[in-house]
């Protein structure tokens, strides 16, 4: 083996139980560098306790890993009713070797609680006693955005629903969405006017383009046009 390609293979071949555990180490270290940066919760529990987890996991339970580990599943519940009702929906999951996925209220140390999305596999489908993988993620924000959205829309449609004035959402000239006001100055059926072009708005096609034109070249995005036109 004096070809300098096939040096790094003679250790390999000539000790091999040395070659497996330096990688085997190697490996083990890239594991515990992707554990301690994961930017989500992992833990592994056996015998419903906690087992492993990383630093992040921890962090979202107000605990430090070194304390959390050993402790009861439970007390990351915010109440035992809770954990159970949890272990009731997971274990037929889990125990069938399919992945458990979903969004369940979980409490931190200091007793507040906060809303969690929790992904689970247990190693041995066959034997759950082996243990599970939890990968969670704080989805509390996510959960208040969409809060904020819903009731934005629902505000927007009490406003669509009630306005005494016409009103259109246009996009590249086509009706997206219009309120019943302006269907019955046009004398349009409910949903007529949603994705037609907004010329059907206008009394002649030539003031539906002097129109756009004027709009177009005149406002800026953000800004306010206004102006008289026949319909």
């Amino acid at each position: 083996m004096n070809d300098p390609a096939l040096r790094g293979i003679k250790p390999a071949l000539e000790s091999p139980g040395e070659s497996y555990a330096g990688r085997t180490r190697y490996t083990q270290l890239e594991y515990e560098a992707l554990l301690a940066n994961a930017s989500i919760g992992i833990a592994f529990t056996r015998e419903r306790r906690v087992f492993l987890c990383n630093p992040r996991f921890a962090e979202m339970f107000g605990w430090s890993a070194d304390e959390l580990i050993g402790q009861p599943g439970e007390v990351m519940y915010p109440s035992r009713e809770s954990y159970e009702a949890l272990g009731q929906i997971a274990v037929p999951i889990l125990s069938a070797g399919r992945q458990l996925d979903l969004e369940w209220e979980l409490r931190r140390k200091d007793g507040s609680t906060f809303l969690c999305r929790m992904i689970a596999k247990a190693l041995d489908a066959g034997n759950t006693q082996r243990g599970t993988v939890w990968i969670v993620e704080d989805v509390t924000e996510r959960r208040r955005a969409d809060e904020r959205a819903q009731r934005a829309a629902a505000e927007q449609e009490l406003i669509l629903d009630n306005a005494s004035v016409g009103i259109a959402f246009v996009r590249n000239r086509a009706i997206r969405r219009c309120n019943r006001f302006l269907e019955d100055m046009v004398g349009a059926g409910p949903g007529e006017l949603v994705g037609e072009s907004s010329a059907v708005l206008f009394a002649t096609e030539e003031g539906w383009r002097e129109a756009g034109l004027l709009a177009y070249s005149s406002t800026a995005p953000g800004e306010t046009h206004d102006s008289e036109w026949k319909f």
